[in-house]
């Protein structure tokens, strides 16, 4: 009975956990890492402790699954409280990314990332071009990157420097088809020197997506506010998971295939 029990409470915490980890961690992701590592500290005071050999492994799997989550999660977090902008050094094309834009207006996360860019071209005693990344991602006829070209101009940013990359629908393609912009107009022999610019939560998930593609760009972190901030984290660690979706399917089934093992034998 007790571990029928222990079960059906395991079940029920899961299932809170992961209900509510949007609403919580949009909010207060500090408290939604404070429960998630509450639930791991308990899983492995019953792994220990248990004399049922059944309930034993299946609490340990799940207590492996919560890990793995818990692992990338911390780790997320780290890279985003800990980056630090590159040192802003002249450079020859500055890449601003795009976001999800729903209205006619440009969202915030959005305008923080265009200011900083306008803040940070200001400084450079260089005059580099400025590619705004971006295709259209609502019912708006305009592209991000049309909405992101007017407002920089109605800014002060002259016409003439800045590229548009409308094609793009997320993150790895603002990557890949901004360097064929780049490509296409740099008229050098030497490599161009390449900084990009997007929010502080969105740069753990853009510097891999960078090394993938053999990139080395500066980065400058565009600040945002908490009440967009938070959420906006969640998106992002989904999205992460969603990129390591091949490895957490092939870890999960070897977890699943131990504890069949374990059970069989």
């Amino acid at each position: 009975m007790f571990y029928f029990l222990g079960t059906v409470g395991i079940f029920v915490i899961e299932f809170f956990l992961i209900n509510h980890a949007r609403a919580i961690f949009s909010r207060f992701p500090t408290i939604y890492i404070i429960l998630d590592g509450a639930f791991l500290i308990a899983l492995g005071w019953m792994i220990f402790f248990s004399g049922n050999k059944v309930f034993s492994s299946f609490v340990a799997m799940i207590f492996g699954i919560n890990l793995v989550f818990f692992i990338l999660m911390i780790n997320y977090l780290i890279k985003v409280w800990l980056f630090k902008d590159s040192a802003i050094k002249d450079v020859d094309y500055i890449v601003v990314l795009g976001t999800r834009i729903m209205s006619y207006r440009i969202p915030p996360n959005l305008k923080g990332r265009l200011d900083k860019t306008i803040e940070t071209y200001r400084i450079l005693k260089c005059r580099p071009k400025i590619i705004v990344s971006g295709g259209y991602s609502s019912s708006n006829p305009q592209s991000e990157a049309k909405m992101m070209r007017d407002y920089l101009i109605q800014n002060g940013i002259e016409p003439e420097i800045i590229l548009t990359e409308d094609r793009s629908l997320n993150t790895m393609q603002n990557l890949e088809f901004s360097s064929v912009k780049i490509q296409a107009d740099w008229q050098n022999s030497y490599f161009p020197q390449i900084m990009i610019i997007t929010s502080e939560y969105h740069v753990p998930r853009v510097n891999r997506y960078s090394k993938d593609l053999c990139l080395r760009p500066n980065f400058v972190q565009a600040k945002t506010l908490d009440l967009f901030k938070y959420p906006a984290m969640f998106r992002e660690f989904t999205a992460i998971l969603w990129y390591h979706r091949y490895t957490l399917m092939t870890t999960f089934i070897m977890m699943f295939v131990i504890l069949v093992s374990t059970l069989v034998s």
